[in-house]
């Protein structure tokens, strides 16, 4: 009777690892839930399709976001460490502000390129480079009232980077999911 006992527990726990597995990858990866914020609105389809344009800042959560420009490189990095794009890299510079109560974990995932239905995700080695003075957002933990400027890099092909439909995506965090848009055109 204990052998047949236990092995219906041992399938229980099997059933219920596998139920929190499923769990932490929906949150992780969104959750269904869509749509940003934006400057104190509540409705969530008038946030999502609302876009920024670079200079302005934008709300996420707690993060308040600032594309302070953008531009095109076949290199990154200074004189002894330096990346090359396999097509072009996309370099945004970025201020990222902490409006919130809590300490922030920042990193170049809170970032993507949009095309159309393409994602491109930033080149973390590629964005350190890019940063001289320090590793730029690369797991940094930013307090309450901070903010910090670097620059994200963006390893892209040539039509992507040529597109005239380019946004920048920021979210709320590392396991956020509110998101907003920014037109870099």
């Amino acid at each position: 009777m204990k052998k047949g006992l236990f092995g219906c527990l041992g399938c229980l726990g099997v059933v219920v690892v596998i139920v929190i597995i499923i769990a932490i990858i929906s949150a992780v990866m969104g959750g269904g839930e869509s749509g940003g914020e934006s400057g104190g609105e509540s409705d969530s389809s008038k946030d999502e399709k609302q876009e920024f344009a670079i200079g302005e800042k934008v709300k996420v959560d707690d993060l308040e976001y600032t594309v302070n420009s953008i531009e095109t490189a076949d290199t990154v990095g200074g004189q002894y460490t330096s990346s090359t794009a396999d097509g072009k890299y996309i370099v945004a510079d970025v201020t990222v502000k902490n409006n919130g109560n809590e300490s922030i974990t920042i990193d170049t995932e809170l970032f993507k390129i949009l095309n159309g239905d393409a994602t491109n995700g930033a080149d973390a080695a590629a964005s350190t480079e890019a940063n001289p003075s320090d590793i730029g957002f690369f797991l940094e933990q930013l307090n309450p009232s901070s903010e910090k400027t670097g620059k994200v890099v963006f390893d892209v092909s040539e039509k992507t980077a040529q597109s005239d439909k380019l946004k920048m995506q920021v979210s709320s965090g590392m396991f956020g999911t509110k998101k907003a848009n920014i037109k870099l055109n």
